[in-house]
């Protein structure tokens, strides 16, 4: 995704011509998904192969859409939760907000505010807590998140934009005196090979491939490229999930304008709900949130819709869909969703859909937790990652403080009075059994944060290497600490900003 935002961008610069190389094709060859296999000694690490994915357009054709800024307070110092602050300002990442909904067809409605009256209106004013913040994620419509369907014109049929099919980077050319990347080394799984020479390079490709990718080139110049770099492959971390409750409605009107997608034009939005600045600090935790999942009844209306829906996401041919709409076609079920679509303006959840509280916490970043060069090869005779990486007991304190609160706000807001929930207790036990269920999230951070110190960061706030000027790298790794929201906005902000900053310097050339 990062990396076709970025040609997106540079694609407008006059006189600039830009290649972009893509590990896969055009549909999911399980032959090239083989190479994000990861060598996991601890066996906890599930995201290397379930949100990883090689073709044209990425995780995009696997992402869940939901677009929703990191906090002021998630890129501060939070000294508290041994988390290092960003680099840049968070005025520096919303001056590229409205580019990425644009990119998306998205309104430009604020995340932190909408018409709260209509979601909770028996309650009047929206209920303040001081545990729990509330902002409003937003989500493209099926057919606008794959970003490769987004920029089919601008990018995959632009003259100014070169884009290579089936092109793993496995070498590298480096110019020692320099310090510079001069080549990278690209192959097919036909065996024919590509070289391609640039005067700028950006590492795009994922948290766990962009850091492999920076660590083959410090192979490869023999620790030339990040010597004196401290930070290459550690501090990897991500959040972690756990079902924590389930919602048993007594109000079924209040709980489709609570937890329901509000609809308007091509953008969906529906309730975030994060702990709070003050309550990180109160227990000196980092931040958490709730995802509220919709668990769809096979053969179903709601079932055949999404199904549909991602078919048009990946771009997979259509496969029966029309005997499958057949099948679960519900004339009460569909009734109620277009009229609750017209005079709600919302998606409406009906009696079958089983609702559940998934709680999200933020990993405190540790050195302990790293991504290194494994002694097995893929199919290219490349190194593939080894995962370091496991729960804490840094983790199971967060989970079960952040638990406690999520809990309070949920009875003292008044929403236990329409929509309450099944909570999971919150003793001393249940956090030993949050460590042996909790899953990481598929948001993989922090393994090449950014900072000012070339000996413990390996980007720069402009997410250029210290050790290789030329060399931009843009995806989560760069995150000095996740936040309370999914990593894709900030991902997005971090491309476009990085093309501006690329675009600035030849022009100034």
């Amino acid at each position: 995704m990062a990396g076709l935002a970025a040609a997106h961008r540079l694609g407008a610069v006059p006189g600039l011509r830009t290649c972009v190389l893509e590990s896969g094709g055009r549909a999911r060859d399980e032959h090239l998904e083989a190479l994000n296999d990861v060598e996991d000694p601890k066996g906890r690490y599930a995201g290397a192969r379930a949100s990883r994915v090689r073709l044209i357009g990425g995780a995009s054709t696997l992402w869940g859409g939901r677009l929703l800024p990191l906090t002021a307070h998630d890129l501060g110092a939070r000294d508290y939760a041994s988390i290092e602050p960003w680099p840049i300002n968070p005025e520096e990442l919303d001056a590229h907000t409205s580019s990425v909904e644009t990119l998306f067809d998205l309104d430009h409605r604020p995340f932190e505010s909408t018409d709260l009256a209509r979601v909770w209106p028996k309650f009047g004013l929206y209920p303040r807590h001081a545990g729990v913040s509330c902002r409003f994620a937003k989500f493209p419509t099926f057919r606008n998140r794959n970003i490769a369907t987004a920029l089919r014109r601008s990018v995959l049929a632009g003259a100014r934009v070169t884009v290579y099919l089936n092109a793993t980077v496995h070498d590298f050319g480096l110019d020692a005196e320099a310090g510079r990347l001069r080549e990278v080394v690209a192959r097919a799984p036909d065996g024919a090979s590509l070289r391609v020479a640039a005067r700028y390079f950006i590492f795009a490709a994922g948290t766990i491939e962009t850091t492999r990718l920076a660590l083959l080139l410090d192979r490869v110049s023999h620790q030339r490229a990040f010597a004196g770099c401290g930070a290459l492959g550690l501090y990897f971390n991500d959040h972690l999930k756990v079902a924590v409750g389930r919602v048993f409605p007594i109000d079924a009107c209040a709980t489709n304008r609570l937890l329901g997608y509000h609809v308007a034009g091509a953008t969906r939005r529906n309730l975030h709900f994060e702990l709070s600045a003050q309550a990180q600090r109160q227990h000196a935790i980092p931040s958490a949130y709730i995802d509220f999942r919709l668990a769809m009844p096979e053969r179903s209306i709601y079932s055949a819709l999404r199904d549909l829906g991602r078919r048009i996401q990946g771009k997979t041919p259509p496969h029966r869909d029309r005997q499958l709409l057949r099948e679960a076609l519900d004339v009460e079920t569909l009734y109620r969703l277009l009229f609750w679509r017209l005079r709600h303006r919302q998606l409406y959840l009906s009696d079958t859909i089983s609702i559940t509280a998934e709680m999200r916490i933020e990993q405190a970043p540790s050195a302990a937790h790293r991504v290194t060069l494994s002694d097995r090869l893929d199919a290219f005779g490349t190194p593939q990652v080894r995962l370091d990486w496991s729960p804490t007991e840094a983790d199971r304190r967060t989970f079960l403080a952040a638990l406690r609160h999520f809990k309070a706000f949920w009875s003292q807001s008044g929403l236990t009075a329409v929509s309450p929930i099944a909570w999971e207790p919150d003793d001393e036990a249940s956090g030993d059994r949050f460590l042996n269920r909790a899953q990481d999230a598929s948001h993989p951070a922090g393994s090449t944060r950014m900072g000012l110190d070339p000996t413990r960061s390996v980007v720069d706030p402009a997410l250029r290497c210290h050790g290789v000027p030329n060399l931009f790298l843009v995806s989560a790794s760069v995150f000095p600490g996740a936040g309370s929201a999914n990593p894709t906005l900030t991902i997005l902000q971090l491309a476009h900003r990085c093309a501006a900053q690329i675009a600035g310097e030849i022009r100034s050339a």
